[in-house]
Protein backbone atom coordinates (compact mmCIF):
# COMPACT_ATOMS: atom_id res chain seq x y z
CA UNK A 1 0.00 0.00 0.00
CA UNK A 2 2.83 2.48 0.86
CA UNK A 3 4.29 1.98 -2.48
CA UNK A 4 1.20 3.18 -4.12
CA UNK A 5 0.72 5.55 -2.15
CA UNK A 6 3.54 6.95 -2.61
CA UNK A 7 4.57 6.38 -6.60
CA UNK A 8 0.92 5.21 -7.67
CA UNK A 9 0.13 8.25 -9.72
CA UNK A 10 3.29 9.80 -10.94
CA UNK A 11 4.56 6.21 -11.99
CA UNK A 12 1.35 5.16 -13.77
CA UNK A 13 1.94 8.52 -16.30
CA UNK A 14 3.34 6.00 -18.42
CA UNK A 15 1.23 3.32 -18.13
CA UNK A 16 1.11 0.27 -17.30
CA UNK A 17 2.75 -3.44 -17.56
CA UNK A 18 1.10 -6.50 -16.54
CA UNK A 19 2.03 -10.07 -17.00
CA UNK A 20 0.61 -11.34 -20.75
CA UNK A 21 -0.26 -14.23 -19.52
CA UNK A 22 -1.69 -14.89 -15.62
CA UNK A 23 -0.23 -18.07 -13.72
CA UNK A 24 -3.07 -20.24 -12.87
CA UNK A 25 -2.37 -22.64 -9.53
CA UNK A 26 -3.66 -25.13 -7.60
CA UNK A 27 -1.54 -26.31 -4.07
CA UNK A 28 -3.54 -29.59 -3.21
CA UNK A 29 -3.23 -31.15 -0.40
CA UNK A 30 -0.05 -32.99 0.03
CA UNK A 31 2.81 -33.54 2.23
CA UNK A 32 5.65 -31.84 -0.10
CA UNK A 33 5.09 -27.75 -0.96
CA UNK A 34 4.64 -26.96 -4.01
CA UNK A 35 8.28 -25.06 -4.33
CA UNK A 36 10.92 -23.45 -2.61
CA UNK A 37 11.64 -20.05 -0.62
CA UNK A 38 12.30 -17.61 -3.43
CA UNK A 39 12.13 -14.15 -4.35
CA UNK A 40 11.28 -13.18 -7.75
CA UNK A 41 14.54 -11.06 -8.66
CA UNK A 42 15.94 -14.92 -7.96
CA UNK A 43 14.05 -15.71 -11.64
CA UNK A 44 15.66 -12.68 -13.48
CA UNK A 45 12.17 -10.22 -13.21
CA UNK A 46 12.40 -6.60 -12.99
CA UNK A 47 12.85 -5.23 -9.51
CA UNK A 48 9.57 -2.55 -9.84
CA UNK A 49 7.10 -5.59 -10.06
CA UNK A 50 4.50 -6.20 -8.05
CA UNK A 51 2.48 -9.28 -7.87
CA UNK A 52 -1.03 -9.56 -7.74
CA UNK A 53 -2.54 -12.98 -5.73
CA UNK A 54 -5.90 -13.48 -6.62
CA UNK A 55 -7.25 -16.79 -4.52
CA UNK A 56 -9.97 -18.07 -6.29
CA UNK A 57 -10.85 -20.44 -2.70
CA UNK A 58 -10.20 -19.50 0.77
CA UNK A 59 -6.53 -19.44 1.36
CA UNK A 60 -5.06 -19.68 4.83
CA UNK A 61 -2.72 -21.48 6.66
CA UNK A 62 -1.23 -24.51 4.71
CA UNK A 63 -2.96 -24.24 1.39
CA UNK A 64 -1.93 -20.19 1.52
CA UNK A 65 1.30 -18.81 -0.10
CA UNK A 66 3.63 -17.19 2.92
CA UNK A 67 5.44 -14.28 2.32
CA UNK A 68 7.64 -12.25 4.37
CA UNK A 69 6.29 -8.19 5.35
CA UNK A 70 9.33 -6.26 3.92
CA UNK A 71 12.87 -7.41 2.22
CA UNK A 72 14.81 -9.53 4.64
CA UNK A 73 12.21 -9.66 7.65
CA UNK A 74 12.01 -13.24 7.72
CA UNK A 75 8.90 -12.38 9.03
CA UNK A 76 6.83 -14.97 7.55
CA UNK A 77 3.11 -15.45 7.50
CA UNK A 78 0.35 -17.43 5.62
CA UNK A 79 -2.04 -14.61 3.82
CA UNK A 80 -5.31 -15.38 5.23
CA UNK A 81 -8.05 -14.14 2.13
CA UNK A 82 -11.30 -15.28 1.24
CA UNK A 83 -12.51 -15.76 -2.28
CA UNK A 84 -12.65 -12.66 -4.52
CA UNK A 85 -9.85 -10.85 -2.66
CA UNK A 86 -6.50 -9.80 -4.11
CA UNK A 87 -3.06 -9.22 -2.37
CA UNK A 88 -0.44 -7.25 -3.82
CA UNK A 89 3.14 -7.85 -2.28
CA UNK A 90 6.63 -7.14 -3.35
CA UNK A 91 7.74 -10.42 -4.59
CA UNK A 92 10.27 -9.43 -6.58
CA UNK A 93 12.30 -8.65 -3.08
CA UNK A 94 10.33 -10.16 -0.35
CA UNK A 95 10.39 -14.24 -0.31
CA UNK A 96 7.65 -16.19 -0.47
CA UNK A 97 6.97 -20.59 -0.67
CA UNK A 98 4.14 -22.71 0.07
CA UNK A 99 4.28 -25.52 2.99
CA UNK A 100 3.30 -29.28 2.69
CA UNK A 101 -0.66 -28.33 2.65
CA UNK A 102 -1.82 -31.06 5.39
CA UNK A 103 -5.29 -28.45 5.68
CA UNK A 104 -7.28 -30.90 3.43
CA UNK A 105 -8.45 -27.98 1.39
CA UNK A 106 -6.92 -27.73 -2.03
CA UNK A 107 -6.50 -23.77 -3.03
CA UNK A 108 -6.73 -22.59 -6.49
CA UNK A 109 -5.01 -18.98 -7.45
CA UNK A 110 -4.31 -16.83 -10.33
CA UNK A 111 -1.20 -14.34 -9.95
CA UNK A 112 0.50 -11.97 -12.34
CA UNK A 113 2.82 -8.86 -11.96
CA UNK A 114 2.55 -5.58 -13.02
CA UNK A 115 4.72 -2.49 -13.18
CA UNK A 116 4.67 1.08 -14.02
CA UNK A 117 6.08 1.61 -17.26
CA UNK A 118 8.21 3.94 -16.34
CA UNK A 119 9.95 2.11 -14.18
CA UNK A 120 10.64 -0.94 -16.73
CA UNK A 121 14.04 -0.97 -17.74
CA UNK A 122 15.19 -3.17 -20.99
CA UNK A 123 18.98 -3.75 -19.84
CA UNK A 124 18.58 -4.56 -16.11
CA UNK A 125 21.16 -7.07 -15.20
CA UNK A 126 19.67 -10.22 -13.32
CA UNK A 127 20.33 -10.50 -9.49
CA UNK A 128 22.65 -14.04 -10.04
CA UNK A 129 24.47 -11.65 -12.60
CA UNK A 130 23.01 -13.57 -15.67
CA UNK A 131 22.41 -11.86 -19.36
CA UNK A 132 20.12 -9.26 -19.20
CA UNK A 133 16.17 -9.71 -18.18
CA UNK A 134 14.33 -11.76 -20.69
CA UNK A 135 11.10 -9.83 -19.54
CA UNK A 136 10.34 -7.41 -22.47
CA UNK A 137 7.34 -5.40 -23.24
CA UNK A 138 5.68 -6.90 -26.02
CA UNK A 139 6.50 -10.16 -25.11
CA UNK A 140 6.16 -11.49 -21.37
CA UNK A 141 4.57 -8.28 -20.61
CA UNK A 142 1.25 -6.63 -22.45
CA UNK A 143 0.85 -2.74 -21.50
CA UNK A 144 -1.95 -0.31 -20.52
CA UNK A 145 -1.70 3.14 -21.44
CA UNK A 146 -1.68 6.28 -19.26
CA UNK A 147 -5.87 6.32 -20.25
CA UNK A 148 -6.30 2.22 -19.69
CA UNK A 149 -6.72 1.39 -23.14
CA UNK A 150 -4.81 -1.53 -24.73
CA UNK A 151 -1.70 -0.33 -26.00
CA UNK A 152 -2.14 -2.06 -29.98
CA UNK A 153 1.82 -0.76 -30.67
CA UNK A 154 3.23 -3.45 -28.27
CA UNK A 155 0.63 -5.90 -27.53
CA UNK A 156 -0.17 -8.78 -29.64
CA UNK A 157 -2.70 -11.57 -30.36
CA UNK A 158 -1.76 -14.97 -28.05
CA UNK A 159 0.63 -17.05 -30.04
CA UNK A 160 1.89 -14.25 -32.11
CA UNK A 161 5.90 -14.87 -31.84
CA UNK A 162 8.25 -15.98 -28.59
CA UNK A 163 6.68 -15.12 -25.01
CA UNK A 164 10.18 -13.79 -24.17
CA UNK A 165 11.10 -12.10 -27.42
CA UNK A 166 10.66 -8.24 -28.00
CA UNK A 167 8.95 -7.01 -30.65
CA UNK A 168 10.06 -4.84 -33.52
Amino acid sequence: ARVCAEFGSSAMAGGLLFQREPSFRCHTPSPRPTGRPHTDADYGHQSAELNVWVPVTRACGANSLYAESAPGEGDYAAFDVDYGDAVFFWGNQCRHYTVANDSGAARVSIDCRVLPRALHDPDEKRKDGGAKTAFHVGGYYAALLPSGAIDDAVNRPKGYGCLFTPYE
